[in-house]
């Protein structure tokens, strides 16, 4: 079986490439992007298993809401801080976002390979 494809959306190319990198290391194929509206274009024409974002990037939920329009089925995983996690009284709208699962900085690889795991479905693949 092929490794796993992830691709990485955040807006700062630091964290970026060492997500890329913990993913590398834990087998993952990865691909990183720092900007909302070039990942949406090369969500378009690219397939991936899992997609982990930083929402919270300019145009980061827009980019979401695009994807769930041609892509419904691709889990997402929100990468965020425990500063900025939405709570249900922010944020009403996320739940039609169908976001697969929230990994909060700062986690171990470890961490980040089993929370991809819960999420995508190795087995359909």
């Amino acid at each position: 079986m092929p490794p796993l494809r992830a691709l990485v959306i955040d807006d700062h190319p630091a964290v970026t490439n060492y997500l890329v990198e913990m993913l590398t290391v834990h087998g993952i194929n990865a691909h990183g992007i720092n900007d909302a509206p070039a990942a949406l274009e090369h969500l378009r024409h690219t397939s991936y298993d899992v997609v982990l974002l930083d929402v919270w990037m300019l145009h980061g939920i827009h980019l979401l809401r695009q994807l769930r329009v041609f892509n419904p089925d691709v889990p997402v995983i929100i990468v965020a801080t425990r500063d900025v996690l939405p709570s249900d009284a922010d944020n009403p709208n996320l739940d039609d976002l169908k976001i697969a699962d929230w990994i909060i900085k700062p986690f171990a690889g470890a961490e980040l390979r089993a929370t991809i795991a819960r999420v995508v479905d190795v087995e359909a693949r």
